[in-house]
């Protein structure tokens, strides 16, 4: 009986693995640079040095998908205000000039458009996911958006089911938890001999959970007609843009695609997507290298039977199998428990460790989303908090209010702009950076502002716009079953945004005359009401979210994101750690 050892298997298998690993480097498509692009391209003006709001990555990386994901979420806040080097305008709020609509069959038929968007809402994305596929040409990014508003004028001609849809006029639509895939076919084109990427095609698919609209002047301004309308695209939003969404996909492809080409037409691929290995002609010149290596011939090497061949193939892949997973397993380092993918560690010696800890907090935010059922920790998209008090009992407005079920939306588009931090004193702060946020739910709430007694209670709707925020964290070591925790004490938190609108429903009184007068005054002095209540409000805000640090991070060991000894980057510079990136970006202006 023919014997051949696991060990064998183990060295041929390991020998074959490098070489088709070496291969795939060698036989990825060669990149194109003679791929057309338009003739406006020629005279753009490429940046010269790399931006603080462009985090890079190498092409290599077997983590490039996710160090993109950060590339992009990393853009978000500075996309906001607009980056005027690459010709992006602002994206809060971001204008488009038309989305047109031509579906002339199904339950659903319209032809038109919709003009001079104004739309709030997409500085607020969150990166899900990216895939780039360089063989082939292949770029996907997944988008999540909690609210999108939007003012429009609408020129619009159809029937929706039986019911004919027929005007000209201002339209407001309001969007949530929209969620985008969007498709791209990329070549790399040289300019001036500097290579870019060029979105050659563009598909976006996207789904939403609910959609407000309404449209004015439908029927040339009758009310009754236009009333059932709107009342009828309220009732059946989701259906209605299921029957609509591919139409209106193809024209946002239109439009994202020439944002995207225009934005990356300024930007040389040296900046953002790094070359770290030999190229593929100085690796197949090494004469110690086949032309291509398989699995296959290594069992052709092999003097076996036909007739022992296949029962030999199970043990052999077995033998493998297992050898392979144990050198898998003995190279990875593994600290009290493996480190999850949701998990960025920082290192204490680290020299710049206040931008780990910064790329850590950063790093969490789409897991956050869906939130981390491992440890328990719920979606934070929405938001829900049961409940939060707040107190104010001196200065012209002394109320005591209460919250209930409020569901806030936008908090995971979060960014963190800078850290500081005092390990040994377990002190961290957090410089914070909203663009929106909208948050509804119950109120209860009694008290006077300046003379006027004021009780009421009811439902309330709220929407504050770039949201600053600093958070003082003080912490300690705690330890539970011999393992060390981190244990937030206190978190100060001191806030300041740019506009807030807030809207009541008064039930307490009979009549909503008093809602609508509280609406009023609320809105035209909400700039002074929010100073005031600004230390109740921030003292409830930390109190709710210690708990949620506490939640999370008293089930997650220090040793995990928090380690001991020297970091990576700090080490001399060698092969095994030349691919580490830099550090995120710093805050914008």
């Amino acid at each position: 009986m023919l014997r051949i050892s696991c060990s064998y298997f183990y060295y041929s298998f390991s020998l074959v693995l490098w070489v088709n690993v070496l291969n795939d480097l060698c036989s990825c498509a060669e990149t194109s640079h003679n791929v057309p692009y338009p003739a406006e391209y020629n005279n753009v003006t490429f940046l010269t040095e790399p931006p603080e709001w462009l985090k890079p990555c190498k092409r290599k990386d077997p983590k490039l998908s996710e160090c993109l994901r950060d590339t992009f979420q990393n853009m978000f806040p500075w996309l906001a205000k607009g980056i005027p080097e690459i010709g992006i305008r602002p994206f809060e709020p971001l204008y488009i000039d038309r989305v047109g609509i031509k579906k002339g069959q199904g339950a659903v038929t319209l032809t038109g458009a919709f003009t001079d968007l104004i739309v709030h809402g997409p500085s607020n994305t969150t990166a899900v996911y990216t895939r780039m596929d360089f063989k082939k040409n292949r770029f996907d990014i997944g988008l999540i958006i909690p609210v999108i508003k939007l003012d429009a004028k609408y020129d619009l001609k159809g029937n929706i089911l039986l019911l004919p849809l027929v005007g000209v006029g201002d339209a407001k639509l309001h969007l949530r938890n929209v969620t985008t895939h969007v498709q791209t076919r990329i070549s790399f084109p040289k300019i001036r001999g500097e290579e870019i990427m060029y979105a050659t095609s563009m598909r976006v698919e996207f789904s939403l959970s609910a959609m407000r609209v309404h449209l004015d002047n439908l029927f040339n301004g009758n009310k009754v007609l236009g009333r059932t309308v709107n009342q009828f695209l309220n009732q059946n939003s989701v259906e209605v843009v299921e029957e609509l969404k591919e139409n209106i996909g193809e024209s946002l492809s239109n439009v994202f695609r020439k944002i995207m080409n225009d934005a990356f037409s300024h930007i040389p691929t040296k900046m953002w997507l790094l070359t770290d290995f030999p190229s593929a002609s100085s690796v197949r010149t090494n004469r110690y290298l086949p032309p291509k290596f398989s699995v296959r011939l290594l069992f052709n090497m092999i003097p076996i039977s036909p007739s022992r061949f296949s029962s030999l193939r199970h043990g052999l892949f077995l033998c493998v199998g297992l050898s392979f997973c144990a050198t898998l397993t003995s190279c990875t380092i593994l600290s009290v428990n493996s480190t999850p993918e949701y998990v960025h560690p920082c290192h204490k010696a680290d020299p710049n460790i206040n931008s780990c800890i910064k790329e850590t907090f950063n790093h969490l935010r789409p897991y956050l989303i869906s939130g981390i059922q491992e440890i328990k920790v719920p979606s934070i998209e929405p938001m829900i908090i049961q409940r939060m008090a707040m107190e104010n009992g001196h200065g012209p407005v002394r109320v005591r209010a209460f919250f209930n079920n409020m569901t806030i939306l936008g908090a995971s588009n979060y960014t963190v702009l800078s850290v500081k931090s005092d390990l040994t004193k377990w002190r961290i702060d957090f410089g914070l950076f909203i663009p929106y946020i909208e948050v509804t739910g119950n109120y209860d709430v009694n008290g006077n502002v300046l003379l006027f007694p004021v009780r009421s209670r009811g439902e309330f709707w709220a929407a504050f716009s770039n949201v600053t925020a600093l958070a003082k964290l003080y912490g300690q070591e705690v330890y539970k079953e011999n393992v060390t925790f981190m244990k937030t004490d206190r978190l100060g938190v001191n806030f300041k945004l740019s506009k807030s609108n807030f809207r009541i429903k008064d039930f307490l009184n009979g009549n909503n005359v008093i809602g609508e007068a509280m609406n009023l005054f609320l809105n035209q002095n909400a700039k002074e009401i929010i100073e005031e209540m600004k230390p109740a409000a921030s003292q409830a805000i930390g109190k709710h979210f210690k708990n949620f640090l506490n939640s999370a991070f008293l089930q997650i060991p220090l040793a995990v994101w928090l380690k001991d000894g020297p970091s990576p980057s700090s080490a001399p510079l060698t092969p095994s750690n030349a691919n580490t990136s830099g550090s995120g970006a710093s805050p914008p202006k």
